[in-house]
């Protein structure tokens, strides 16, 4: 088993290729990326970009025609080779996922209280029944005894998204990966869930995961990014364009594809901006910076030369940051 104090996840260079032999696509291109204890890092971009590819790599969840390069470790030891028999260990003992389909994640033909049983560490008999209507309660269900007895398909999607994540937290890992959690949820029960996920139970509880956690966010809600992560990895076509602390590249970001980001969240009194196109097909990138066919700041330099990193982003003609 895989250390558990004092862990960290680790990525360098990781590249993802998928797809047929005649139209293999890179979903993940060189991303450098690490998660501390105590961490929360959302993963931001629009739909297609990879970062669903990306959480499945961590997680040894990769379809069976993937190449996987480059490298995961957790506290310095390297995760295991996709199908590697040490992955169920792994996920037992150290990895908490809760992904945004919850009908592939539930089995169809067992009642509730079974998986979450199952999910929990070992327990007296007498004291595991009771121990998952604990854990359906902190998921935010009024009424435990009830969804305990039910079938999955007796349950709506918001429902069965709350087990989801009642059984990624049942053995308090030390890694959580969430791969919009919230995405069949009203927004009340999302932010109750989300505070559940990554701030844990009650009003008094830390703006952080417990002190030997680290949790790697997908999401599309830049709001609640801001509001709940510690740091922010944006990604656009399969590369991450700008990285910091959370509140601050998502209050003042330097990336024009950032920056187009927050200009297109809904808010009162505003008039939405989107950005203008659409994102490049991954079969045939863009040269260069990928972000310049929609980029108003792009110049020729854009579309032939791949910008450096500086100062937390990846832009040729990055915006000022704040004094």
């Amino acid at each position: 088993m895989l250390p558990r104090v004092g862990a960290g996840l680790h990525l360098s260079g990781l590249r993802v290729t998928v797809g047929p032999p005649d139209r293999r696509v890179t979903a993940v291109d060189g991303i450098d990326l690490s998660v501390a204890p105590g961490e929360v890092v959302a993963v931001v971009g629009e739909s297609g970009c990879g970062k669903s590819t990306l959480l499945r790599a961590v997680c040894g969840l990769l379809p069976r025609d993937a190449t996987l390069e480059g490298t995961l470790a957790w506290d310095g030891t390297p995760l295991p080779a996709p199908g590697d028999p040490g992955w169920a260990a792994l996920r037992r003992e150290v990895l908490g996922v809760v992904f945004q389909e919850p009908g592939e994640a539930l089995n169809p033909t067992r009642r509730i209280a079974n998986q979450v049983i199952e999910a929990l560490p070992p327990l007296p008999r007498a004291r595991r029944k009771a121990a998952a209507a604990a854990l359906l309660a902190r998921a935010g269900f009024p009424e435990p005894e009830a969804v305990l007895g039910a079938y999955p398909h007796a349950l709506s999607g918001g429902q069965r998204q709350r087990i989801l994540a009642a059984l990624a937290l049942a053995r308090d890992p030390a890694l959580l990966l969430a791969d919009e959690p919230t995405a069949h949820l009203d927004p009340t029960l999302a932010a109750q869930l989300l505070e559940v996920l990554f701030r844990g139970p009650g009003p008094a509880a830390p703006p952080t995961p417990s002190a030997d956690r680290a949790a790697l966010w997908v999401t599309h809600d830049l709001a609640w990014a801001a509001r709940l992560a510690t740091r922010v990895d944006v990604m656009y076509a399969g590369r991450v364009v700008e990285r910091g602390p959370a509140r601050a590249v998502l209050e003042a970001p330097r990336h024009p594809y950032t920056a187009g980001l927050v200009a297109a969240v809904p808010r009162p009194g505003r008039e939405l901006a989107p950005i203008p196109g659409a994102p490049p097909s991954l079969l045939s990138p863009p040269a260069g910076c990928r972000f310049h066919p929609r980029c108003p700041r792009a110049t020729e330099r854009c579309a032939q030369v791949r910008p450096e990193w500086r100062a937390g982003v990846a832009c040729h003609h990055p915006l000022e940051a704040p004094r």
